[in-house]
């Protein structure tokens, strides 16, 4: 399991680990991804990845929407032109598309 040093407490001279959360993994997993770009709305259980997210703004670009499914158009197009760029994506929002 992964883990993340905190602070110990004083005098004591070592840090302690803690495990990673949910949507700490889920940021450092888009992260780690070459120039990552996120689309989404920020909301209800997207709240802890976009904070997690918030803390790794230097190397992941978030692009904020108004409408969830507007995400998914987003990315699928830059998707379908990061297959010549060679660029990834991710999206977020509590649901994509629903079949109609």
């Amino acid at each position: 399991m992964s883990t993340v040093s905190e602070p110990a407490p004083a005098g004591s001279g070592q840090r302690a680990a803690r495990p990673l959360t949910g949507a700490q993994a889920v940021a450092a997993v888009i992260a780690g991804q070459e120039r990552p770009v996120v689309y989404g709305m920020p909301g209800g259980y997207t709240m802890h990845i976009y904070d997690a997210l918030f803390a790794l703004r230097d190397r992941v670009d978030t692009r904020l929407v108004r409408q969830e499914s507007v995400a998914t158009v987003m990315a699928e197009a830059i998707y379908n032109e990061g297959l010549l760029w060679h660029r990834e994506h991710s999206d977020i929002a509590e649901a994509d598309w629903e079949e109609v």
